[in-house]
Formats: C-alpha cells, structure tokens, sequence
C-alpha cells in the first residue's frame, strides 16, 4: 500500500465508544428531568436525533436550534424555554463528557501514540457539531495527538458529501492521495473518503462482512499491522 503522510481519524464509533457514553449520558439526563420516560431513554433520545440532527447536518437548524428541539422532543416538554433547553442539554453534556473520558476504546490511545511516533500528522474529521466534539476531543486527552479536528458544523459540509474532506486535505496541505480516513461508517466514512480521492479503511470492529470496493480492519491493532505495517 502507498505511503501516507497524514492519518485522519473519525471520532464517534472510532476512536470512542460514542454509544456507551451516550447511553450514560441519556440516562443521566431522564433520571433527573423525566424520570417517567427513563425506562426508555434510550429510544426516546434516538428518536429526537433521528428526527433533527439531518436538519443541522444540512444546515437548516443551528446547533443550538437543534440541541434545543432535541430535548424538547426527547422529554415529551415543549413548553421549555429555550433557555431551559439549554440547561437540560449541558446537563447531558456534562454526564456524557465525563462518560466519553472514559470510553475511548482500548485500542485508542495506544494506535495514535505508535502513528506519532512513525511520524504521520494526525487529525479528525467528525459530523458531530463543532462545541460537543472539542469538549469530547479535550476530555479523551486527544489534542495533543491532533493537528486540528474539523467538524461538519466549522467546515459548513458533512460527511458523505466529499467537500469536507477537500478542507481536510487543504488544512493538512497535502494533496488527497497523501491522506488515509479511518472510520466505523461504511457509507459516509470508507466509501465517502475514497470518493474524495483519498485512501480510506473502514473499521469494521463489529465483524460485519466486507464488500470488495472497501479496505477493512476489525481493530486498530490491524491497522497498524495489515494496513500501515
């Protein structure tokens, strides 16, 4: 496989196990606002990200539109003041930065460190919006691995749309050869970054079966040895 320059990393799935932190975090926030609902946090929280996080992705709500129409709807409250939301929103914030803190996935930490240390510029690419990722990316201790962490909301594009990769490689200032995405998405992850030009792994930690047009890894640890060893 060619030579890489730069190694560019997905956050949630990838690197943190975005969904046990989320499930922390939910769980927190309905114990304390709807400990009727709470039972079923899980769904409800689901059901509210399924229902706005594409208008944000697309630009039609602001983060804080869709942060707020988010709890709204996850706590069956819409009577809440926009401030309110807030308030409710941060207080999942906070249960769920201290959950990412402690869900990186143990093959995290020590894959980066070895990439450092061969000498690649690292940095992420992530959909999540721009406040919620740099807490997160804080939290884990990851900066200092990190050249910059783009997000879908700084960059005004999101993954698939190859767009958000061009910014990557033109901040990185290296052509899209020169750059390889590793990502848990099949779609907007794997096949979005070769789309864009550049090489791409899917991290397939799940064991899912592998198409032929995709490059695929079950670990971190496999990236090091079958892909960049």
């Amino acid at each position: 496989m060619p030579a890489y320059q730069a190694v560019v990393f997905d956050l949630d799935d990838t690197l943190l196990d975005d969904a046990q932190a989320t499930r922390l975090g939910v769980q927190a926030l309905f114990e304390h606002y709807a400990p009727a609902r709470a039972a079923e946090a899980g769904r409800h929280w689901q059901e509210a990200l399924s229902r706005y996080y594409p208008d944000f992705l697309d630009g039609q709500l602001s983060a804080a539109q869709m942060r707020q129409a988010r709890i709204r709807h996850a706590l069956a409250s819409p009577e809440l003041s926009d401030q309110q939301a807030e308030q409710a929103f941060e207080y999942f914030m906070q249960a769920y930065v201290a959950a990412c803190a402690e869900s990186l996935f143990d093959d995290a930490l020590p894959c980066l460190t070895e990439l450092q240390q061969r000498g690649y510029v690292l940095a992420l690419v992530s959909n999540g919006p721009d406040a919620m990722q740099l807490r997160k990316v804080a939290a884990c201790q990851l900066e200092s691995f990190m050249a910059f962490t783009l997000t879908a909301e700084a960059a005004g594009v999101a993954k698939p749309k190859p767009e958000i990769f061009h910014q990557a490689s033109e901040r990185l200032g290296l052509e899209a050869k020169d750059c390889l995405y590793v990502g848990d998405n099949l779609e907007k992850d794997a096949r979005a970054a070769k789309q864009a030009g550049w090489a791409s792994v899917w991290l397939n930690r799940k064991g899912h079966s592998v198409p032929a047009d995709v490059v695929s890894v079950g670990s971190l640890s496999e990236l090091l040895t079958q892909v960049l060893g």
